[in-house]
């Protein structure tokens, strides 16, 4: 029969290689999706650039300027879509948006993660092209998804 501090150092032993195992889970990086979306009738190029919110100089802070292009959409549907899935660890950002063949059209939004590791919600920010039904105008409109426990869009 074991001795009783033979049976306490097993038990301490497992219980931290347990716990070790689960913090080392909660450690892995989330990461954040772009959902492009154009409900304008017209194709655009929609400019991006996204900075990090920590840096002290431009350069920096720049961890994306890249361009998408989206055609109008089908027939079939309200918006032509494009999706850039996992693209950059979820942190916080400024969202700096305008539309290449619409220069004036500009936009920025401030994202913050939403979710914890446990919660299993993807993080997305979704970035739309809009026109405005009376003008016409052309807008940039920004939601992200949230978590059940916050108060739903933005």
């Amino acid at each position: 029969m074991p001795s009783r501090r033979r049976t306490l150092a097993l038990g301490a032993t497992l219980s931290t290689t347990a716990l070790a195992g689960c913090t080392a889970l909660r450690s892995e990086p989330e990461y954040l999706t772009l959902h492009f979306l154009n409900f304008d009738s017209e194709p655009h190029t929609i400019a991006v650039e996204m900075l990090r919110a920590d840096a002290d100089q431009h350069s920096d802070a720049v961890v994306l300027r890249e361009q998408y292009e989206l055609g109008t959409p089908p027939e079939d549907r309200t918006a032509e879509q494009h999706t850039e899935a996992d693209l950059l660890e979820s942190d916080r950002y400024l969202v700096r948006v305008h539309l290449d063949n619409a220069p004036a059209t500009r936009a920025a939004y401030q994202y913050y993660p939403d979710c914890e590791a446990s919660e299993r919600t993807d993080d997305v920010l979704f970035i739309e092209a809009r026109t405005e039904r009376e003008t016409g105008d052309r807008y940039i409109e920004f939601k992200q998804s949230r978590c059940t426990h916050s108060p739903g869009w933005f």
